[in-house]
């Protein structure tokens, strides 16, 4: 978000047995996975999350929520902490001690529309997080700058769903879903 460095890993069932978490098991309608993220909010702070997700999914919508999980606190490896950026004398990035950082979780839902002439969803997600003081020095950075990413990517995915109907256009009313494409050998 804002000045790169941001990165994501889904953490493996040898990383999560090493933090003394359960492997989880998929089921056909849950999924549960653990995963670290980095960062960067505007060239004002760094944060290190890791935290627990879980997709539920049936006929008509999917539910995914994220929480940070508290056993990641002081972790060494996937740590849930932020850094303050400063600059030196010379301009350079300085980043400040790492403070425990415990405050985020949130959930997407995606609903099928039913009825509709075109098949269409709605979205609705929350997000809560702890914004503490040191990240902006008490300005509203994010509350000046999330409305404006949030637009960004919401108009971004419309463009990816655009693309993708147009790359997988839907089968014609009453064609089987296992029906041979015109022209392929049996």
């Amino acid at each position: 978000m804002g000045g790169g460095g941001n990165n994501f890993h889904i953490l493996t069932d040898e990383e999560l047995k090493t933090a003394g978490i359960a492997v989880p098991t998929d089921m056909p309608t849950k999924r549960e996975r653990y995963a670290h993220a980095k960062m960067d909010l505007f060239n004002m702070a760094v944060v290190d999350g890791t935290g627990q997700g879980i997709s539920v999914q049936n006929k008509d919508s999917v539910v995914i929520a994220f929480r940070l999980d508290p056993k990641f606190k002081g972790d060494k490896k996937f740590p849930n902490e932020w850094k303050g950026i400063t600059r030196d004398a010379a301009g350079q990035k300085v980043e400040t001690p790492a403070q425990p950082y415990e405050g985020a979780g949130g959930y997407m839902k995606i609903t099928r529309v039913v009825g509709s002439p075109k098949p269409q969803v709605f979205i609705e997600y929350h997000l809560v997080f702890d914004e503490p003081f040191g990240w902006f020095q008490g300005k509203p950075v994010l509350t000046s700058k999330l409305p404006t990413k949030i637009d960004a990517d919401v108009k971004s995915f419309r463009r990816d769903i655009i693309k993708f109907e147009k790359e997988n256009p839907p089968k014609p009313a009453g064609a089987q879903a296992n029906a041979a494409e015109p022209g392929a050998k049996k």
